[in-house]
């Protein structure tokens, strides 16, 4: 039988390592964490939205997506505006610059992100756990299911890369646009 006492925040936290499911102490220790401050993630600054997608967080992952090439598209737009001005591949600094600072965005608010997944998961679980007898937690229910999934980070790559070209071909039209309104 499962302990349900120990909790963070209201939330079991034997409940909260069924959810977790992989790495469960090292969450603990940073949800426990995050109470006082914000917490990085090394993971989700290496991997980005594919970090989400693989904790089956969809929505955060597409957002990461979508923003990155919205910032991709910038980028190679303002590259290739300054290109007729500079040295060769020096403004190749630019992205890498854009790229880690988005990057080191993720990873701060990953765990947060993570945590606030977590827990509106037990609570759709608390409200349609099946009657239990008294005393019982209705964390104790056996089919609900909390994964990740190495599938969904596949997918959410094969976004970011189709994301990727589309943010090149938008940003040499924003490009082309204002040198054509520029010069």
């Amino acid at each position: 039988m499962e302990d349900y006492t120990e909790t963070i925040e209201g939330y079991p936290i034997n409940a909260i390592k069924r959810c977790v499911e992989k790495r469960q102490d090292c969450y603990i220790d940073k949800f426990i964490k995050l109470q006082g401050g914000v917490s990085f993630n090394g993971a989700a600054f290496l991997t980005g939205p594919l970090w989400f997608a693989y904790r089956l967080m969809w929505l955060e992952s597409l957002i990461i997506i979508l923003a990155g090439s919205i910032c991709d598209s910038l980028v190679f737009a303002a590259e290739l505006l300054i290109e007729p001005f500079t040295e060769p591949g020096s403004s190749a600094g630019l992205f890498i610059v854009v790229l880690v600072a988005n990057r080191v965005v993720v990873a701060c608010l990953a765990d947060g992100l993570y945590w606030k997944y977590i827990k509106r998961k037990l609570d759709r679980i608390r409200e349609n756990a099946p009657e239990t007898r008294e005393g019982a937690s209705p964390y104790s229910y056996k089919k609900y299911i909390c994964a990740t999934s190495i599938m969904c980070a596949l997918w959410a790559w094969a976004f970011r890369e189709i994301g990727a070209y589309i943010a090149y071909g938008v940003g040499k039209a924003i490009a082309s646009q204002l040198s054509y309104l520029l010069w």
